[in-house]
C-alpha cells in the first residue's frame, strides 16, 4: 500500500475542503487514477506473457469496505486497487490456478519439488506430455523474474506531482 503526505498547494486544499463528501471522493478519485497509471502500464510492460491472460487482467479499481478495514483506511478514505483485479481463473492442464496464485509463482519462483496424483486420481498415476503413465515427477523448481517490484516503483518519484495534475483535471472540468 502507498501513504501519502500532501504538502503546500494551499489553494487546492482550500476549495477541496468547500467540497461536499461525495465530490471529494471524486476529486481524489481522480487524483488516484492519475497515480494508478503508470504503475499500471508499468506492470503490463513487464508481465511475461505466454497467453496474455496475465497482461489482460491487470487493471484498477476502487478498494471495497473490508479491504479498506483491512489496510487501515477508515470509511470516508479513498482507496484504488491496482494489479491483477480480473477474477477469471486460469486453467493449466487438468487444474485450475488463479491469476494471483500464478503470478505468485512466477514473480517468486518455485523450489524444487515432487507432483504426485491427487487422493481422487483413480489410477494414482499422472499422465505426461507424451502419453506415459508415471506416479510421480521430480520438478526442478523455477527462477523467479521479480515484475511485480520492477512495476511498483514505476514513477515513484512522480507520485505526488501525478496526484495534483489528476486533482486539477477534475477541478478544470467542474469549473
Amino acid at each position: 500500500m502507498i501513504k501519502m503526505e500532501l504538502e503546500g498547494a494551499a489553494e487546492t486544499i482550500k476549495y477541496l475542503q468547500g467540497l461536499e463528501t461525495k465530490q471529494l471522493q471524486k476529486a481524489l478519485g481522480s487524483g488516484l487514477t492519475a497515480i494508478a497509471r503508470p504503475i499500471k502500464q508499468a506492470f503490463k510492460q513487464n508481465t511475461p506473457v505466454l497467453t496474455g491472460s496475465l497482461r489482460s487482467a491487470i487493471g484498477q479499481k476502487v478498494l471495497s469496505k473490508g479491504k479498506k478495514q483491512r489496510g487501515g483506511l477508515g470509511d470516508d478514505e479513498r482507496g484504488l486497487e491496482v494489479g491483477l483485479v480480473n477474477t477469471k481463473r486460469y486453467y493449466a492442464r487438468n487444474k485450475h490456478i488463479t491469476l494471483p496464485g500464478l503470478a505468485g509463482i512466477i514473480d517468486g519462483g518455485a523450489k524444487p519439488h515432487v507432483i504426485k496424483p491427487s487422493k481422487y486420481n483413480k489410477n494414482g498415476r499422472l499422465k505426461l506430455h507424451g502419453g506415459r503413465f508415471v506416479k510421480s515427477v521430480n520438478h526442478p523448481g523455477v527462477r523467479g523474474n521479480g515484475f511485480l517490484k520492477r512495476s511498483l516503483s514505476a514513477g515513484e518519484s512522480q507520485r505526488q506531482e501525478l496526484f495534483y495534475q489528476g486533482l486539477r483535471k477534475w477541478i478544470d472540468r467542474q469549473l
